[in-house]
């Protein structure tokens, strides 16, 4: 998704997850390291307010999974993405 030829194709990807009526959207953390800790919560937090804005968010159920016991592995990013998942009704599940 951050490649220019990707991008366009995420769009569509999000379109055809939109239309549909009812939603579980399931997004996961990596057991392994990873370049980017931050990227599996970055498209599921674009999806969500992109649900938001075009007033379809609660037409879905959002979920995140991690292998941790918080958000983030950083205590100060985590805390305030734990209380966005709480205000926005994203389900945080942790070492899963």
């Amino acid at each position: 998704m951050y490649d220019y030829n990707y991008c366009e194709k995420t769009w569509r990807e999000f379109q055809a997850l939109i239309d549909k009526p009812q939603k579980r959207l399931l997004f996961t953390m990596s057991p392994t390291a990873i370049k980017c800790a931050g990227a599996p919560q970055k498209i599921m937090w674009l999806l969500e307010d992109t649900l938001r804005d075009l007033g379809r968010r609660a037409e879905a159920s959002i979920e995140f999974w991690t292998p941790g016991g918080a958000m983030f592995g950083v205590k100060h990013y985590s805390d305030q993405l734990a209380a966005l998942a709480a205000s926005r009704d994203v389900n945080t599940v942790y070492q899963r």
